[in-house]
């Protein structure tokens, strides 16, 4: 998408720096339990996932802000439906074929 090779490789880097942050952040995803107004009641929040997430990604950064947007997401169970820019297709498929190895998704 003609960034310098110096520059790409930042935005290569960001983005595995952002799996490894999602994937510790995967870990916490059990809920929190608070304590209740009430003494002998249970207080607990669960996460669950909201659904489709559309994702609509620019040229400039094609795989950073794709990282940023989709490993939260997948991370929490959603399903991620992702719309790259028409100047950076080999850039979205080549993250999107990372993505699919097995180690990277569930089952």
């Amino acid at each position: 998408m003609g960034k310098v090779i110096e520059e790409a490789r930042g935005e290569v880097q960001e983005a595995i720096d952002m799996a490894h942050y999602m994937a510790g952040e995967g870990r916490r995803m059990f809920g929190e339990t608070m304590p209740s107004e009430l003494g002998n009641k249970f207080a607990m929040s669960l996460r669950v996932p909201l659904g489709v997430v559309g994702m609509i990604t620019p040229w400039n950064f094609p795989i950073a802000i794709a990282s940023w947007k989709s490993l939260p997401a997948l991370v929490t169970g959603n399903t991620v439906v992702w719309k790259p820019s028409s100047e950076t297709p080999i850039v979205a498929e080549a993250f999107v074929k990372i993505m699919s190895r097995p180690g990277c998704r569930k089952g």
